[in-house]
């Protein structure tokens, strides 16, 4: 049995972008992330 992968970029393209504005609006938070060479901040 073959299964298809899909990747997380693929699963987020399907969520319309005002979700993520509303979410980023009530949280305060901005949706996009960026990595930290692995580094603890505290």
């Amino acid at each position: 049995m073959s299964q298809n992968k899909m990747k997380v970029l693929d699963l987020l393209a399907l969520i319309p972008a005002e979700y993520f504005d509303k979410i980023a609006e009530e949280t305060n938070v901005d949706f996009q992330v960026k990595k930290l060479n692995g580094k603890l901040i505290t």
